[in-house]
């Protein structure tokens, strides 16, 4: 059985790059950041690791993605010891205590700390150094009210000429 395949000039790929937008680097630092995409694939030597798709939600950089792939089922205990610790960490900078399934993180805001690294031939890419609970706006705004509470005037109030004998009121406890 031959199968042919009609593609016309629209659909056919461009030789050319030129017409493609350069990738460029979201600035080293720290963003707000929530993670859109979490799946599980396999690495050109067969092994299984997860990835994670983030999108950055607050500031100029707003809406562009930075990934990270980790190795939580390496045939080597340390990578995989260290894909899990991170994974853990991800976990509680999302303020979960523990998931079933990595579709429970996406949504959270989380902060990351973004860097860069370049792998010899290759382009620089961006990567995430460490995870941590996102400060947002109504956080700090909390953080306010309870030093504000924690200010206010107690009344004092003298009870030291009240007796001790129990109050008839007529409730049974």
């Amino acid at each position: 059985m031959k199968i042919e395949l009609n593609l016309n000039e629209s659909s056919k790929a461009e030789d050319s790059t030129d017409d493609q937008p350069e990738r460029t680097l979201v600035p080293d630092g720290n963003y707000v950041a929530e993670i859109i995409e979490s799946q599980e694939k396999i690495s050109g030597k067969g092994n299984s690791y997860l990835s994670l798709k983030l999108s950055i939600c607050e500031g100029p950089h707003e809406g562009r993605w930075v990934w990270d792939n980790l190795n939580i089922n390496h045939p080597t205990e340390s990578v995989k010891s260290l894909a899990r610790y991170i994974l853990g960490n991800i976990v509680k900078a999302a303020g979960l205590v523990g998931i079933d399934d990595t579709s429970e993180l996406h949504y959270k805001p989380l902060s990351i700390e973004l860097g860069h690294e370049e792998e010899g031939e290759y382009a620089a890419k961006n990567v995430i150094k460490k995870y941590h609970p996102a400060i947002t706006a109504p956080a700090i705004d909390n953080k306010q009210a309870l030093k504000e509470l924690d200010n206010m005037p107690v009344k004092q109030v003298d009870v030291s000429d009240q007796t001790d004998t129990p109050v008839n009121d007529g409730i049974p406890f």
